[in-house]
């Protein structure tokens, strides 16, 4: 059984692991031909300099955050409380500043979209195709190749994190509305992307 957490900060903390996860597993960067994860310093430190080694890293968060969300959203939680893990998780993402907030978010969006409206492609496929028009014909081919390698084996609804686990974390948990998340991004940010986030993947 997952271990009970009573702090809604410990359990955010926890999913942005979860969520993170992928940038740090050197499995993660030898399906794009890396020896192991790059490293520059840090991997929360600006590490990346190279136009693919920062596109992967996105594309990895963006799959990653999208599936912890999708797990925030199955549990059975309240709406409230889905919400506040869902924009706390962001703000850890925030904090790290590996990516810019905007760009990241609008690429989670339209992620989402385009995973919700597909028929019979694979998660794969739409990851390729998102990159078809931003990457290099060079850097093209080795993020698809590494793409497939990645998502071979990848579950229908999920690009790289388990979000049945990470529902089943969150439903084993007794944070409760009036915890207090500790948030770190700018009031206007929170202010623009929690209704978002709640219209357009939480869906309510």
């Amino acid at each position: 059984m997952e271990t009970k957490i009573t702090d809604i900060n410990k359990l955010v903390d926890t999913l942005t692991s979860i969520c993170a996860g992928c940038l740090l597993d050197d499995e993660c960067w030898k399906c794009y031909g890396y020896k192991k994860r790059p490293k520059k310093g840090t991997v929360w430190i600006k590490l990346f300099h190279l136009e693919l080694q920062q596109y992967i890293t996105k594309e990895l968060l963006t799959m990653s955050f999208i599936d912890v969300l999708s797990g925030i959203k199955k549990s059975k939680v309240t709406s409230t409380i889905k919400l506040l893990l869902s924009i706390g998780v962001l703000d850890r993402i925030y904090t790290t500043h590996i990516l810019n907030t905007d760009s990241f978010m609008e690429n989670v969006f339209i992620t989402n979209e385009a995973l919700l409206k597909k028929v019979n492609s694979k998660n794969h496929d739409l990851i390729i195709y998102k990159a078809s028009g931003i990457l290099n014909e060079k850097d093209l081919a080795k993020f698809a190749v590494g793409t497939i390698r990645l998502l071979l084996h990848e579950h229908p609804y999920n690009f790289i994190a388990d979000s049945d686990y990470v529902s089943r974390l969150v439903d084993n948990s007794s944070v409760i509305e009036t915890d207090k998340l500790h948030i770190e991004m700018p009031k206007e940010l929170f202010d623009k992307y929690a209704p978002l986030i709640k219209e357009k993947i939480l869906n309510f």
